[in-house]
């Protein structure tokens, strides 16, 4: 399983156990801090996370508002 996958699989994991439709960046990069499965920085917070979403490879996840606004990662 690659890395992508990894993050995809554990953010949709934590979706149906928590009962939640979407975590933001921010959101999501804590819980895969605390798993172990993507470090955070805590000078920025989510910032690994969209750095990836940005590159487009979580293609399900979306910025709701357009570039600029926040990402928001539903499950896949």
């Amino acid at each position: 399983m690659d890395r992508i996958d990894r993050i995809v699989k554990y953010i949709d994991l934590c979706l149906v156990k928590n009962h939640k439709e979407y975590y933001t960046a921010i959101e999501a990069n804590k819980l895969l801090d605390e798993a172990g499965i993507l470090r955070d920085r805590p000078e920025r917070h989510g910032a690994p996370l969209r750095e990836i979403l940005r590159a487009g490879l979580i293609s399900h996840a979306y910025q709701f508002k357009g570039k600029h606004s926040k990402w928001y990662v539903p499950h896949s």
